[in-house]
């Protein structure tokens, strides 16, 4: 029996065509693993950034309770602030040089929080507290005893 030409050739790939198809699959998956890098990237620095603010937010609240209840303002340096409480307790508001800000109350430990201050500077004007981080804007911050005291004849 006699084969015909035809029957010898049978349906397939050509070396050619599987280079082809195993090059897109290396292009696609180095595709994905930069997008899947990408996104590990985003996540950490979007959780980062929620962390810095969550600390910033807690220590603003706090100086803003601060300020609210104080008899006096005092700031020796751009760095230093000095209340006097409404119950006459003295609170210390100081920004180190690695942009911390620590808040000492007299008969308790100190809070610190951590990078939060990074250009940070503080101001008094009268009943006011002005918190400035090198940029036009500027957080006013007013006691509302100094205030109240200002008002009265």
């Amino acid at each position: 029996m006699r084969h015909r030409p035809s029957d010898l050739l049978r349906p397939g790939f050509t070396i050619t065509e599987i280079l082809m198809a195993l090059s897109l699959l290396i292009l696609f998956f180095a595709a994905a693993g930069q997008v899947f890098r990408s996104t590990v990237l985003l996540s950490a620095a979007g959780s980062q950034l929620s962390d810095q603010t969550a600390q910033t937010d807690s220590a603003l609240f706090q100086l803003r309770q601060d300020v609210w209840n104080s008899r006096s303002i005092i700031t020796n340096d751009p760095h230093t602030v000095d209340f006097v409480s409404a119950n006459d307790s003295p609170i210390s508001w100081k920004i180190d040089s690695e942009n911390s800000l620590t808040r000492t109350l007299a008969g308790s430990p100190p809070e610190h929080w951590n990078s939060v201050a990074t250009n940070w500077s503080f101001s008094a004007d009268r009943s006011m507290l002005v918190l400035s981080d090198g940029t036009p804007a500027r957080i006013c911050m007013i006691s509302q005893i100094l205030l109240a005291s200002r008002s009265q004849p």
